[in-house]
């Protein structure tokens, strides 16, 4: 690890590094498997969470798609009527 010295006092910096590379511990604590297995728990409730996201959202542009369909063809064919009832007014159609 390259330590660059951007403190000019040598012996602040020196018990900053030690520090970093000792640790501080052991290297072993007991209850570090209980609390990795909770995080794993964790993230795959997270993953199920998401895929259901997924497939929801999925559904829903289904959804937006078809309501999109019907909309639009509710809009050209209420057009398309009263085009006829003008023409229709105006005797422009017998």
């Amino acid at each position: 690890m390259a330590v660059i010295d951007f403190d000019p006092d040598r012996a602040k910096l020196r018990s900053v590094v030690s520090a970093l590379e000792g640790g501080g511990g052991s290297g072993y604590d007991g209850g570090m498997e209980a609390r990795v297995a909770k995080l794993e728990a964790s993230v795959s409730h997270i993953e199920r969470d998401v895929s259901d996201l997924r497939s929801e959202m999925r559904q829903m542009r289904a959804d937006m798609r078809q309501d999109f369909r019907l909309t639009w063809g509710g809009i050209i064919g209420v057009a398309l009527g009263l085009t006829a009832l003008l023409a229709k007014g105006f005797h422009w159609i017998g």
